[in-house]
């Protein structure tokens, strides 16, 4: 358990990406390579 912890917290550490190289589904802000096409609206209009 320990050395999983461990392994796991130093991945986290080593590896802290808050902004990965590629596009989040996730984002705050509407993205241009979004899987479906966002009229750049605050709320979704076209669902």
């Amino acid at each position: 358990m320990l050395d999983v912890r461990e392994k796991l917290g130093l991945t986290n550490s080593q590896f802290p990406i808050p902004h990965s190289p590629f596009p989040i589904p996730h984002s705050p802000f509407p993205i241009p390579h979004s899987p479906f096409p966002i009229p750049h609206s605050p709320f979704p209009t076209n669902l």
